[in-house]
């Protein structure tokens, strides 16, 4: 009996270093990519915290403006303030293709009578995000894809957070993951959320400098 339980032990032992390591060529394969497609922010299971901070003047919910205007918008500053919300600096990599037509089209499925929760502990389970990140595959392009996925909005707080994801195209699998959050600011609506995605991911920069160190490893044409 003995020796068996000694046996599973091992057997778990070996799985769980098998694991780890795919784990870790994972993120060394997402971040020493040379080039990287960037599809943009999704938004599909991203909550607002707190209803009473996202209502109008006449108490109605700004759920369905996300849909009407905002997604969209935040996802085309990446063209139309491309100096500011410069994918190249957020990544840290000099080769950068922008394609948002998928998480654009995303954008109507978005359900608004769902958005806002009460939970300031909200987060996204990890198999939503491989679900999200999944629906991005291409069968037809390799190399690695990187998403940023919206989690939550949180003005109580000052927060905005966001998963930045790094993906194998080809098969959809996501290969490395890592939270991110950032404080809103500006004036409008717009400029106060989409900038806590921009400090978010511009603090994200030290956080992919500190993971490449510890793999020893640098990109070639990095930022």
């Amino acid at each position: 009996m003995q020796k068996f339980i000694y046996l599973i032990a091992g057997v778990i032992t070996v799985f769980a270093v098998v694991a780890f390591t795919q784990a870790d060529e994972n993120k060394k394969k997402a971040l020493t990519a040379n080039s990287i497609k960037f599809y943009g922010i999704n938004y599909s299971s991203m909550k607002c915290i707190h209803k009473a901070d996202f209502v109008d003047k006449i108490g109605n919910t700004q759920c369905e403006s996300f849909v009407a205007r905002y997604f969209t918008e935040w996802n085309e500053m990446f063209l139309t303030e491309k100096e500011k919300f410069d994918a190249k600096k957020y990544f840290q990599i000099a080769t950068v293709e922008l394609d948002l037509k998928t998480s654009l089209a995303d954008v109507p499925n978005y359900n608004v009578t769902d958005c806002i929760v009460e939970d300031d502990n909200y987060t996204i389970p990890a198999d939503t995000i491989k679900a999200i990140v999944k629906s991005y595959q291409n069968s037809s392009i390799s190399g690695v894809g990187t998403l940023i996925i919206a989690e939550s909005l949180n003005k109580a707080a000052s927060k905005g957070k966001y998963y930045v994801t790094y993906f194998e195209i080809s098969t959809g699998e996501l290969l490395f993951s890592m939270k991110a959050v950032g404080e809103p600011s500006g004036i409008g609506f717009s400029s106060y959320w989409i900038n806590s995605m921009h400090e978010a991911m511009s603090t994200n920069i030290g956080d992919i400098k500190r993971e490449r160190k510890n793999l020893g490893v640098v990109p070639k044409n990095s930022w």
